[in-house]
């Protein structure tokens, strides 16, 4: 879709004076525009299919941090953890293109299929939803032991899992938690084994291995 348009762009550009018509970069930041207007908007129709009738479902959400800290010029590899959400939050967020800009907007997460996580101390520490409006399409669980969860009826489909996990040792004396993100899918009779593997690099984003 964007080739299409710089091409007519570049079309029109060749045969019209530039005085005449937008440049071809004009006309790609105008639909660029137009696209995040869009996004930003939360359209209850697009999320509809979350309020249908559903199943009880059951999952746990783990990660596994296996950090890389550099100390001046050294690198060290830290001991591998496990983190739950325990005791924390979890959210199962409709697959749509204007959650995965919220996921974006808010958190700074994205919406890869491995998993994203963040620094809490670098993001939105927000306890409740932080869109109104699209509260009610969003299904909002407590993990139990070892990261446990359930949502009860709960629509079939793709999902956004968001969830806050306890910090690594290295920071958990100053970090309340922090945020992961990774798409599921809700199937009939199927639980929600999250597990996010992370070996981040030196003064990188959290990110996936």
């Amino acid at each position: 879709m964007i080739r299409r348009i710089l091409v007519t762009a570049l079309a029109m550009t060749a045969a019209t004076p530039l005085s005449g018509c937008m440049t071809a970069a004009a006309i790609y930041q105008h639909h660029e525009a137009e696209e995040l207007e869009r996004l930003r908007v939360f359209h209850p129709e697009e999320h509809a299919w979350a309020l249908a009738p559903g199943v009880p479902v059951q999952g746990s959400l783990t990660l596994t941090a296996n950090y890389r800290y550099g100390y001046g010029s050294k690198i060290e590899r830290m001991t591998a953890e496990t983190l739950t959400c325990q005791n924390r939050l979890v959210w199962l967020v409709p697959d749509t293109p204007h959650m995965r800009w919220l996921m974006n907007w808010e958190y700074g997460l994205s919406p890869d299929a491995r998993g994203d996580w963040r620094d809490g101390l670098s993001v939105s520490r927000k306890q409740a939803w932080p869109e109104p409006k699209s509260r009610d399409y969003v299904r909002q669980a407590t993990c139990g032991a070892y990261g446990s969860f359930a949502f009860p009826d709960t629509a079939p489909g793709r999902y956004l899992l968001l969830g806050q996990i306890t910090p690594d040792s290295e920071r958990a004396s100053f970090v309340p938690f922090d945020y992961v993100l990774k798409p599921v899918e809700v199937k009939v009779g199927e639980a929600l084994t999250v597990h996010i593997r992370s070996d981040d690099w030196v003064a990188g984003p959290l990110l996936p291995d």
